[in-house]
């Protein structure tokens, strides 16, 4: 099944809902999101620990347009107003960024400060 997609006084929803002038309820997305998540073995507790809401793919959409847009295409794509919202929504790190920089602290300082991974 397609999502339906109203338009509304020129406004789009990503996900509507049943009447045209409002989206989907964010419960019924959560409540979707997470059911999807346990279909690919993400239980409740890991989502938890992991901080795994639908949100997130927004803050993870603009981080990846932000790298790899201008930044007046990033916000068309994202549909934020400013480059300041454009930054608080894109500006996240990753588990790559964490390695990275601790890659980097270990060879600067790796000789007069031991950096080991706790296990």
């Amino acid at each position: 099944m397609v999502p339906r997609r109203h338009e509304a006084d020129g406004e789009r929803f990503v996900f509507a809902g049943q009447k045209p002038d409002r989206p989907l309820s964010a419960d019924i997305i959560s409540k979707r999101f997470n059911a999807q998540l346990a279909v690919i073995g993400i239980d409740d507790k890991t989502r938890m620990a992991r901080g795994l809401v639908f949100h997130g793919l927004r803050h993870k959409f603009a981080k990846e347009m932000n790298l790899r847009l201008e930044t007046k295409q990033a916000m068309k794509a994202t549909g934020h107003l400013t480059p300041a919202m454009l930054d608080h929504y894109a500006d996240h790190m990753e588990e790559k960024d964490f390695t990275q920089i601790a890659a980097a602290a270990s060879q600067a300082f790796g000789t007069i400060l031991p950096f080991t991974k706790e296990a």
